[in-house]
């Protein structure tokens, strides 16, 4: 089974690709964030990372970079937001203004603490 999301495509490493995989659907944030409270139960996380790893199948090497690309990811999207909307582009205006980066934010928080858990993922394929 695989998913295509053409959304926001560009030319990336397909490491950055698995980053952002990992951020949207292990999903990478603290068990009492918004994004989770319509979700039944708290995602097993490490199994939702195995299982993206996996699926990847990047070699060991490239696997190893993986917790820092997670954070590199969020953090590039905070960047990316902060700086549209200091130059007025309305939809990331309307996005800083709605709290994203304060999200994102704590979503990097959450990546920093949560970089063992993916690291002994990781490990585990």
């Amino acid at each position: 089974m695989a998913f295509i999301d053409w959304d926001g495509i560009w030319i990336a490493p397909a490491l950055w690709y698995l980053g952002h995989a990992l951020w949207q659907f292990a999903p990478v944030c603290e068990d009492n964030d918004p994004w989770l409270q319509q979700w039944p139960d708290q995602p097993n996380r490490a199994a939702r990372i195995t299982a993206l790893v996996r699926g990847y199948r990047p070699t060991p090497s490239v696997a190893q970079q993986l917790p820092e690309m997670v954070v590199e990811v969020i953090a590039g999207c905070h960047r990316s937001v902060a700086r549209k909307a200091a130059a007025g582009i309305p939809t990331f205006v309307r996005m800083e203004r709605e709290g994203i980066l304060g999200v994102l934010t704590s979503h990097l928080q959450a990546a920093q603490l949560l970089r063992p858990l993916i690291q002994e993922a990781v490990h585990a394929v």
